[in-house]
């Protein structure tokens, strides 16, 4: 009888036991909420990643990057599939790009918002969806969500952050990034390395090559070049106190159009698809002062009334490209009647700024000029890209 007693106040104790340790973890476990997803829990996920049928390779780079990264959190290791290998599919999914399988999910997703760059993260009932506009943006919608949901960090090319996390457990997302600047870069070499540019959506490729560009910067002597034409055609080049010399050309000069034209549409030939191509100014202060090109300058208040007059011509025979030019040093200040054309790019240049506040708080004369110039080119330009320096010039 006294062993029956002990027996049961044993198992009351233990029962008790249980009971307080079930109630605590039931408070200490991570609370799921029915809408949430769980994408992986102690080493084991159920998903697997759906690519399109015919990704682009930067869909298949995407589906490689976000199964790397998930297996370096989690442990866990997830397959990848073609979409039309899905059969019915299930639906524990990592949908990625512009993939069949949203279509016949009869999830609609608008990629003509998304631009080239554009991507949404979107999770659909048990589904995760990662898709992006026609470049990279599956890609870099990858790496946002490795970011921003997994708090992952590329601090340089050596240096990252990737938390293990024994549980992923995802709420309700709806985030939809589109770039408001279409051209990115930096001119610096860590950011040549191909997963950081990447990851920070900078629109280089590896060492810096900018191939969406076919000609970059200070492309006069290129397009029409002094040692070619300089001694039978002086007249081609700048005049500066009384006598022509190749510093600049002379953009009033029609066979100067046409030479430029010309050259031009051989260098697309050999790279159609670069989009954007320079037809922009040397590297110096000399340009043209002849009769011709004062007169335009005078009647639009800066070289740029040459430059642009130039420049337009030049983009009206390629209506699919973009021909972009320099505002910098002379030719900084905007046009008081001309306007680029569609396909022209102002690539704006703040190379005498100083560099110890904001511009637009600066009260000297050259921020002041500056800020001007930017809400000039503003009114008039529909393609922008800011130049800007990380060095002071002035103090060297």
């Amino acid at each position: 009888m006294n062993s029956q007693r002990i027996i049961s106040q044993r198992f009351l104790l233990s029962g008790s036991v249980f009971l307080f340790l079930s109630a605590f973890m039931l408070m200490i476990a991570e609370p799921v909420l029915s809408q949430d997803i769980i994408l992986a829990d102690r080493g084991v996920s159920q998903y697997r990643i759906v690519i399109p049928s015919s990704p682009v390779p930067d869909e298949n780079r995407a589906a490689e990057v976000f199964q790397d990264y998930f297996l370096q959190i989690t442990g866990a290791a997830l397959p990848v599939i073609s979409a039309d290998k899905n059969g019915k599919g299930v639906p524990y999914e990592i949908i990625l790009g512009q993939n069949e399988r949203l279509d016949r999910l009869g999830i609609e997703i608008n990629f003509n918002e998304l631009g080239e760059d554009g991507f949404i993260i979107r999770t659909d009932s048990l589904r995760l969806i990662i898709a992006g506009g026609s470049k990279k943006g599956t890609l870099y919608g990858v790496y946002t969500f490795l970011e921003k949901y997994l708090d992952c960090r590329m601090y340089s090319p050596e240096v990252k952050l990737v938390p293990e996390k024994e549980r992923i457990i995802l709420g309700k997302i709806s985030d939809i990034q589109v770039p408001a600047i279409r051209y990115r870069t930096i001119h610096y070499r860590a950011t040549w390395d191909q997963e950081y540019a990447d990851w920070h959506k900078l629109s280089h490729d590896a060492h810096g090559e900018r191939t969406a560009w076919g000609l970059w910067v200070h492309t006069f002597n290129h397009l029409v070049p002094p040692d070619i034409y300089f001694r039978d055609h002086p007249e081609y080049y700048a005049l500066r106190d009384g006598r022509r010399i190749p510093t600049q050309l002379c953009l009033t000069n029609s066979d100067v159009l046409r030479i430029t034209v010309q050259n031009l549409r051989k260098d697309m030939a050999k790279n159609p698809d670069a989009l954007y191509w320079s037809v922009s100014q040397n590297d110096n202060t000399a340009h043209c002062m002849c009769e011709q090109c004062q007169a335009l300058d005078r009647q639009e208040g800066s070289p740029s009334g040459s430059m642009i007059s130039f420049v337009n011509r030049v983009a009206e025979h390629f209506p699919e490209k973009i021909i972009s030019t320099l505002a910098y040093q002379y030719t900084r200040q905007a046009p008081l009647n001309l306007r680029p054309l569609d396909n022209v790019n102002i690539m704006l240049c703040s190379i005498e700024m100083r560099r110890d506040m904001p511009f637009a708080e600066a009260t000297d004369p050259v921020s002041r000029a500056f800020v001007k110039d930017v809400e000039d080119w503003s009114k008039i330009a529909k393609d922008i890209i800011v130049w800007d320096y990380v060095i002071q010039f002035s103090n060297l």
